[in-house]
């Protein structure tokens, strides 16, 4: 699956959304973007986004999606942002877990906790709480003063910065 436009994303998620074994590829947005709380789970797919970012996981109070927990589940596969960070949380809370994938992120930034232009300023940071297993990282992870970033890295996940 392909997309091209520049809201566009991969896939959005305003409710539980649940792929395996395909190849999504978003040309003028996110890879994927999950709302409020809800969430998406992979299953070996290839995933890549090429403007702004790969995985935005935020609440922009606007009505679509209620609640402030996104949950962003891979195994297996390849993940990509080709500008951007690989992550970025804002406004809300992100759980990602990511088991056995494949990532790319030439920006350099994995993990990007931080507020933005959603919600109220100076309270609308980003709680990242992410756990790999079993990935080769490469990559920093960025935290502003109103956010947080906890990272759990297991069983002979390697990060190089």
């Amino acid at each position: 699956m392909n997309t091209t436009g520049t809201t566009a994303p991969g896939i959005y998620s305003t409710g539980i959304i649940s792929v395996t074994d395909a190849v999504i590829s978003a040309t003028g947005s996110e890879a994927a973007v999950i709302e409020g709380a809800n969430s998406i789970t992979l299953t070996n797919t290839s995933l890549s986004g090429a403007v702004s970012r790969g995985v935005m996981i935020y609440q922009s109070m606007s009505g679509d999606a209620a609640g402030t927990l996104g949950t962003f589940t891979m195994t297996g596969g390849s993940l990509s942002s080709v500008a951007g960070p690989l992550f970025y949380i804002n406004n809300t809370k992100g759980v990602v877990t990511l088991t056995g994938v494949t990532t790319s992120a030439p920006s350099g930034v994995l993990i990007n906790a931080s507020a933005g232009q959603w919600g109220t300023s100076g309270k609308n940071g980003g709680t990242a709480v992410f756990t790999f297993d079993n990935d080769n990282l490469t990559g920093n992870f960025i935290c502003d003063n109103i956010s947080s970033i906890t990272a759990t890295l297991q069983n002979n996940t390697t990060l190089s910065l």
